[in-house]
């Protein structure tokens, strides 16, 4: 069994490592921002959208798949996770002040610029590593 003292490391070095994956998160965010809302999109800003984004997104899909089922009695599946797409955009709209479409825009670039990185990152990663073979995805 680990100590106190263990513990608590692990502790800290997993909110440090929650709080460094949350601002890689929000860069993708941010970039899209900029180029929907222009000025008023800050890289605060963006990590705030990604934070309430996660929250209300969550609440708004288990409210509406808790509720689905209780009426229902069996889980319509695309709608909690539509609710939950439009209180991401409602998070969006508010947090950098544009409108639906703008914040449709900002959550597909989005998606798109996280997808390059990632495959970049995925080519980058498999050639540092010596086990992965040479221009192979993982």
């Amino acid at each position: 069994m680990n100590s106190l003292p263990e513990l608590i490391l692990y502790v800290f070095f997993a909110i440090i490592l929650l709080i460094i994956a949350w601002a890689i998160i929000s860069i993708p965010v941010y970039i899209s921002a900029k180029f929907f809302a222009g000025r008023k999109a800050t890289f605060g800003a963006a990590m705030a959208a990604v934070l309430l984004g996660i929250i209300f997104s969550s609440i708004v899909y288990y409210v509406f798949y808790f509720l689905l089922n209780f009426l229902v009695g069996r889980n319509i599946s695309p709608l909690p996770d539509i609710a939950a797409f439009f209180s991401l955009l409602a998070v969006y709209k508010s947090e950098f002040r544009t409108g639906w479409l703008g914040a449709f825009g900002i959550a597909i670039l989005s998606a798109l610029i996280w997808i390059l990185i990632s495959f970049i990152a995925s080519f980058y990663i498999s050639s540092i590593i010596p086990f992965a073979p040479p221009g192979k995805l993982f």
